[in-house]
């Protein structure tokens, strides 16, 4: 079953295929998108011995073989005492990091019984000074709801 989209999709590659006839309508074209621009036929060119491009006609595929140019020796064993050098740098940086950690650790490890001492003594603050409820403070209602706390507003001139 072919849907409406499918339908559509096929006349319009008929109608912008200028490879094809008007009877092109009545077959189903390839499934597999097209890798070029409608009404364009590709075309492969190569540079001869004298630098000038040349047509190549008939060309169904085209494989591209490349050949690594050889190593320089010299290049290499730099290469890879650079690989060495960071690897051993990056164990430093670890390492290094690591102890940091852990001081910072047994830092806050020494501080954190004055720390719990200080949030308990924080905590009974508002008892201390004679609170009872300790809820948010009412404010005074020494003004009108709609005057500002700074005084009334400034009159126009």
């Amino acid at each position: 079953m072919t849907s409406t989209d499918d339908i559509l999709d096929q006349i319009d590659s008929a109608l912008y295929d200028a490879t094809v006839s008007p009877d092109a309508m009545r077959s189903r074209p390839d499934s597999e998108p097209a890798r070029t621009l409608p009404g364009t036929v590709p075309v492969v060119q190569m540079m001869d011995a004298a630098g000038e491009w040349q047509e190549l006609e008939g060309v169904v595929t085209v494989e591209l073989l490349f050949e690594a140019p050889p190593v320089d020796p010299e290049f290499a064993r730099a290469w890879r005492e650079m690989q060495e050098w960071i690897a051993r740098v990056h164990v430093q940086r670890v390492r290094l990091v690591a102890a940091m950690l852990e001081d910072i650790r047994d830092a806050f490890q020494g501080i954190a019984p004055v720390a719990q001492e200080a949030g308990e003594a924080f905590q009974h603050l508002p008892e201390a000074t004679g609170c009872d409820d300790c809820s948010e403070p009412v404010r005074p209602r020494d003004r009108p709801a709609w005057q500002s706390p700074y005084g009334p507003p400034q009159r126009r001139r």
